[in-house]
């Protein structure tokens, strides 16, 4: 068994360790995203400071866990305990919520008011980020203050919307579930599409090995996979749709976008990479490279998801 091949398997034993319990205690998926994006903005640093410098590890680290305080809304709102298992609880306040019809407007406040707290720390992050390094290094450093916000951004975007998923959005724990499955399958699928009937280069500049047959596969396996996941698990009573062709048609066109965005995702990470020219952020994982060679698919997804989940929960036929 090659170091690959072990480093797979204890990466997956990890997922399912903070994964499984997450339909009991959702707090859990957030330990785990800040685990990982402690990893992921060293990794980021490291890289960028080898065509930019000065760049700052603390400012990266700042921007970065501003994702972390929409989790001041749910404490305000922490008496609804079963939120993030709705309708399955029969009894008590999460009950009360799916038969009195509150849970729309509750979900309103606890996403809206949540990506608000973020977006408006995040601004005033990036605005006294690129202000202190300006008086502190002059118009020359404008770029690289430009980078280290945009760093921020692209790590702090996907651990707030983690965060969203753990307690403001119902059955957060179902749709990281479902990330999961739609991302694993499309690097499956893509693999494998593109090892057997690849033969037309996609993004040749970028990632020489990917090609437009590998790309399909991974789109049409996603979505057939995604659209069983629908069906089988998120079709249900309030505020789950209740119409299984519906839950089928909507998981099949959500896994598809996701796909897309999973494929950007690591092609964003692949141009990256060789911006700085690496061939991996790191040498942590054995086999696989560095932690955001692994999640770099999830820093589309899970962004895209949030979205997603409010496109379902507040459409008509919710």
């Amino acid at each position: 068994m090659n170091d690959r091949t072990k480093t797979g398997i204890v990466l997956v034993i990890l997922a399912l360790f903070f994964l499984l319990p997450a339909a009991f205690f959702s707090q859990i998926i957030i330990v785990a995203g800040v685990i990982v994006t402690i990893l992921t903005c060293l990794e980021m640093f490291y890289a960028l400071r080898r065509r930019l410098k000065p760049i700052s590890l603390t400012s990266i680290f700042i921007g970065a866990f501003t994702a972390l305080l929409p989790l001041f809304v749910w404490l305000a709102f922490s008496d609804y305990v079963n939120w993030f298992n709705l309708p399955l609880r029969a009894s008590g306040i999460s009950a009360e919520l799916v038969q009195n019809n509150l849970w729309r407007s509750y979900y309103l406040w606890l996403f809206g008011l949540g990506f608000a707290v973020y977006a408006f720390a995040f601004f005033i992050y990036a605005l006294f980020s690129v202000l202190w390094q300006f008086m502190h290094y002059g118009p020359i450093v404008l770029p690289q203050a430009g980078l280290t916000v945009f760093a921020a951004l692209y790590l702090s975007l996907p651990l707030a919307s983690l965060a969203l998923l753990s307690f403001a959005i119902p059955n957060g724990y179902k749709w990281v579930w479902f990330a999961v499955i739609v991302v694993t399958t499309t690097d499956i699928a893509a693999y494998y599409g593109g090892k057997n009937f690849g033969k037309n280069k996609i993004v040749p500049d970028i990632s020489p090995n990917k090609t437009i047959e590998g790309t399909i596969s991974g789109l049409l396996a996603s979505a057939v996979v995604g659209s069983l996941y629908a069906l089988l698990f998120l079709t249900g009573s309030v505020p789950q749709l209740s119409s299984y062709f519906l839950n089928f048609i909507i998981g099949f066109c959500a896994a598809f976008i996701l796909s897309i965005l999973a494929q950007l995702g690591d092609w964003f990470a692949s141009a990256l990479k060789r911006w700085v020219k690496l061939k991996d952020f790191s040498k942590i994982l054995p086999g696989h490279g560095g932690v955001l060679d692994r999640i770099d698919s999830y820093m589309f997804v899970l962004p895209g998801l949030l979205l997603l989940t409010f496109v379902y929960y507040m459409s008509k036929f919710a």
